[in-house]
C-alpha cells in the first residue's frame, strides 16, 4: 500500500497509510488530498499525549498549534515565559527540558483534545490576569436572586 510522508504536520515521523489520494496537476505538480484532516490531527494529538517518553520540541509545537494557542498563551498556562516555549520548540528533536511544565501542558492539552471548550476560556482568563499583574484588583461578589453567587474581578476604584 502506498504511504505518504505527512511533513505538513510539522512532525518528521508521520506517515499516512490510506486516507489520502494524489493527483498530478500540470501547473502545480503532485497534489495530495487528505481525508478528514481534523480527525487526523486529533488522532496524532491523542497519540502524542499518551506517549510515555518526553515530548520533543516538534511534538510540543504540534500540540500547541492543535490547541490553537500562541507561545505566550502556553507560557501563561505553565507559568513560564515565551522565550522558554520558543526555545523548546526550536530544539525540534530534543526533549522539552522542563518536565513539570510539560506535564502541566499535557494535562491542559488533553482537556482541549478531549473537547473541553471551557479550557479555551481558561486561557483567556489567564491572559487577562497576566495583563493585570501589578494592578490593584477588587473582588466583587453578588448574591443574585438570593440563591446564586456571582464573582467578578474589577480594577480597584
Amino acid at each position: 500500500m502506498e504511504k505518504y510522508h505527512y511533513k505538513e504536520s510539522g512532525l518528521d515521523n508521520v506517515w499516512l497509510v490510506g486516507g489520502f489520494k494524489t493527483e498530478h496537476d500540470e501547473e502545480y505538480g503532485e497534489l495530495v488530498y487528505i481525508d478528514d484532516v481534523e480527525g487526523l490531527h486529533k488522532a496524532i494529538a491523542e497519540e502524542l499525549l499518551m506517549k510515555k517518553s518526553p515530548l520533543t520540541g516538534a511534538e510540543f509545537k504540534f500540540l500547541r498549534k492543535y490547541c490553537e494557542l500562541s507561545q505566550a498563551d502556553v507560557a501563561n498556562i505553565i507559568q513560564s515565559n515565551e522565550q522558554s516555549v520558543a526555545k523548546w520548540e526550536k530544539a525540534r528533536e530534543k526533549a522539552v527540558g522542563n518536565r513539570p511544565a510539560e506535564a502541566l501542558f499535557r494535562t491542559f492539552a488533553a482537556r482541549v483534545v478531549g473537547g473541553d471548550k471551557m479550557m479555551i476560556g481558561f486561557v483567556t482568563m489567564l491572559n487577562e490576569i497576566h495583563a493585570r499583574l501589578g494592578a490593584a484588583m477588587d473582588i466583587e461578589v453578588n448574591h443574585e436572586d438570593g440563591n446564586v453567587w456571582h464573582v467578578e474581578m474589577k480594577a480597584a476604584a
